[in-house]
């Protein structure tokens, strides 16, 4: 449609609003692992929008699910732990990364040794300070009937996942899965 054919009329003001392209939010609202991790899809919705039904699925993994990995449940820390006492359950332990929960039992994110270490040495924290000042709070809820090819894919976007609230599951358990089944 022309301007002329609207019949405006002279000394009238006309607001034309042209849209950008998708170009800008492509990385956002069009990935389906950012549309599940912000609550806008399940986990199912975003494996199927995920694996084209045109194209065969040769990955391994799919006779395989999270459930088959030999997971051992998470030890967590409570969000108001100081940064010292944490390096004292890292010890006691001998874990580098731990899950983080709130005072409400609310997992918050992980903490991890690499985190900690340069956060202090980079002095935006002291050994006084909460654990929740240095949580990594990106992170990937997955079931346990997860497909391993999936979580194979989700490790390409982050190191770490927690399983069912419960358990953590990295790249090297899927290593060491991988290692006696491939």
């Amino acid at each position: 449609m022309c301007i002329k054919d609207l019949n405006i009329g002279e000394g009238k003001r006309v607001v034309v609003l042209l849209p950008d392209s998708v170009r800008n939010y492509i990385t956002k609202f069009l990935n389906n692992d950012w549309m599940y991790e912000n609550g806008f899809i399940d986990e199912k919705q975003c494996m199927e929008l995920t694996y084209s039904k045109l194209v065969p699925n040769k990955d391994w993994g799919q006779e395989y699910t999270v459930k088959d990995l030999n997971l051992q449940e998470a030890h967590f820390l409570k969000s108001d732990m100081t940064i010292k006492e944490a390096i004292d359950e890292m010890q006691k332990h001998s874990f580098d990364q731990f899950p983080v929960k709130d005072k409400d039992n609310k997992i918050i994110g992980m903490l991890t040794s690499t985190i900690l270490t340069t956060k202090l040495v980079k002095r935006k924290v002291t050994m006084d300070d909460p654990i929740s000042k240095c949580a990594i709070k990106e992170y990937r809820n997955v079931s346990s009937s997860t497909p391993l090819h999936e979580l194979g894919r989700v490790f390409s976007r982050h190191g770490f996942v927690f399983v069912d609230q419960k358990y953590i599951a990295s790249n090297f358990d899927l290593l060491n899965f991988m290692k006696d089944k491939y």
